[in-house]
């Protein structure tokens, strides 16, 4: 019975708070819940992250300053901040210049590196 409870609650809460999951790779799935979005990837060596796209407003002060030092190089650049379990959380900056995408990653506090 308590199965049962259990089954019946999720199914609420799913259709209440207008819960949808889709997979869009097979080690990467998005989540999407009260209006925000996160995406859920999984790799090897860096285990689960969750994702969350965000606003340049969102960024610690000296990522803001970066931001706007890496602006007049590319044509946009979209941020997310990454959850990781036993890990700081990080930031990822997917910078657009002629087509061509340059990941940046950084830290809470440490220097940026640039991704393969």
């Amino acid at each position: 019975s308590g199965l049962v409870l259990l089954i019946g609650t999720t199914g609420k809460v799913v259709e209440k708070d207008h819960i949808a999951v889709s997979r869009n790779r097979p080690d990467e799935a998005t989540l999407q819940w009260r209006g925000s979005s996160f995406t859920l990837e999984y790799a090897l060596d860096d285990g689960l992250e969750v994702e969350r796209a965000i606003t340049p407003e969102e960024l610690p002060a000296h990522l803001k300053a970066t931001y706007q030092e890496l602006l007049p190089t590319y044509d946009r650049i979209l941020l997310e901040k990454v959850f990781r379990l036993g890990h700081d959380p990080s930031y990822e900056f997917y910078a657009y210049r002629e087509g061509k995408l340059t990941k940046l990653e950084y830290g809470e506090e440490e220097e940026g590196s640039q991704a393969p």
